[in-house]
């Protein structure tokens, strides 16, 4: 999974959880026990900042708990 399709998820999921008028600013790599992890921030339609981590597992890795 590369940066680009990364940001084109957020943007996609944002506008649904947050409204039309939320932006992901600041998307990046960041280091992480296992598999990839990505930082990034929420702005909301009110200009607040909201921070959050995404956690991806490597590719071909099933999936099991949180």
């Amino acid at each position: 999974m590369n940066l680009d399709t990364v940001k084109a998820s957020l943007r996609a999921f944002v506008a649904d959880e947050f409204g039309a008028r939320a932006s992901v600013v600041d998307v990046h790599e960041s280091d992480g026990h296992a598999g990839l992890t990505y930082l990034f921030d929420v702005r909301d339609a009110e200009q607040n900042v909201l921070p959050f981590v995404l956690k991806v597992p490597p590719a071909g890795v099933k999936l099991k708990g949180n």
